[in-house]
């Protein structure tokens, strides 16, 4: 059965699930301002011990982006959850380069 997310809130799947993927751009923030409705629906997440990932398209390294956050008022431990696709990239890339020089 499909649940209405909108009228029943994640609070009524979330024992289903141990992680949540979780996008940051319009879900946790718009830019400008943090969403105070996400915000509690992460901190309720923390306290039921559930895993969650918050993930951006960003194209750099996750500490800025973690910086931005913080510097809109996000708590340092929900920050530790952000990873962006721009970090991706690095660790891809210096894996390649590991590999390379492990060849050699």
């Amino acid at each position: 059965m499909t649940k209405n997310l909108d009228s029943d809130g994640l609070s009524s799947i979330a024992h289903n699930y141990d992680l949540f993927y979780i996008d940051l751009w319009g879900v946790v923030h718009n830019g400008m301002s943090l969403h105070k409705d996400a915000i509690r629906v992460l901190e309720e997440l923390t306290k039921i011990n559930k895993e969650y990932i918050l993930l951006t398209n960003a194209p750099r390294p996750s500490i800025s982006v973690k910086v931005f956050l913080e510097k809109m008022g996000l708590k340092k431990d929900i920050c530790e959850h952000v990873f962006t696709s721009g970090e991706a990239a690095l660790n891809y890339l210096i894996l390649q380069k590991s590999i390379k020089i492990n060849l050699n």
